[in-house]
């Protein structure tokens, strides 16, 4: 389990997503049910709680700024 509310009823779309469904953050053991519209966002409607995924563990190093010639 990544966070808290990586269980049932909520779920992961095929690329990763998490739909939120109920919020276990805000909602203590039966978490609270978040608003319909805002399930597909992964946000929780009261209480601001979003997945953030992970950072891309092969980020390509960025590159230095040159000066001016």
């Amino acid at each position: 389990m990544r966070h808290v509310n990586d269980r049932e009823p909520n779920f992961h779309a095929a690329d990763g997503r998490l739909f939120l469904v109920r919020c276990f953050a805000c909602g203590g053991e039966h978490g609270t049910e978040n608003w319909a519209m805002a399930v597909s966002s992964g946000r929780c409607a009261f209480c601001g709680w979003a997945d953030q995924p992970a950072p891309a563990a092969a980020a390509s190093p960025a590159t230095p700024a040159t000066a001016p010639a």
